[in-house]
């Protein structure tokens, strides 16, 4: 079922593919990189930019979308890196059936420390440091927020929000993992 179709009805705002446990807690609790699961190591492949992972979840993701809405990406937590695997991947999915790729339309302005090292996860610390521009690619729009992994929801929910202020007529999120 298409995250944004008539039959969908009214699905979860958030969709997440798979669990996802951080390789240090993983290896803290007593694993190795042989008992690590699959899917926490494909995002990690993710995170690293390897095309083999990219291509592996654009193939999960490609099933469960319908057409004609825009594509954004939660900016990551340095301004200095506009782009990465998000937005490598949001581009692959906008290549079909009347998708736009508004990867580049939520931009991190301020620098916070990252979140996977003990930053702040708060939904304010993320609406004071992302600020939307290229409105017109969402404005109107229905929108999928794609995210690679969500532990609070709080960039999500600020990025939900600026879209929904920037006009989006719906926004739903997908999350490659959701941390467990």
């Amino acid at each position: 079922m298409a995250i944004f179709s008539p039959q969908a009805g009214a699905p979860t705002p958030v969709v997440y593919l798979g669990a996802y446990r951080a390789y240090l807690l993983h290896k803290a609790m007593g694993g190795n990189s042989l008992n690590y699961d699959r899917h926490s190591g494909r995002i990690l492949d993710f995170k690293a930019g390897h095309p083999d992972a990219i291509e592996h979840f654009a193939s999960k993701i490609e099933p469960l979308l319908g057409t004609d809405f825009s594509i954004c990406v939660v900016p990551s937590h340095d301004p200095a890196k506009a782009a990465g695997p998000l937005h490598a991947l949001a581009a692959k999915l906008a290549s079909t059936s009347g998708r736009v790729d508004a990867s580049a339309c939520l931009v991190r302005h301020t620098l916070i420390p990252k979140l996977a090292k003990g930053g702040n996860r708060d939904k304010s610390v993320h609406l004071g440091s992302i600020k939307v521009v290229s409105a017109q690619l969402v404005a109107g729009r229905n929108v999928l927020l794609v995210d690679d992994v969500s532990t609070s929801g709080g960039s999500i929910d600020a990025c939900m929000e600026l879209l929904g202020k920037s006009g989006a007529r719906e926004v739903r999120a997908l999350c490659l993992g959701q941390t467990r």
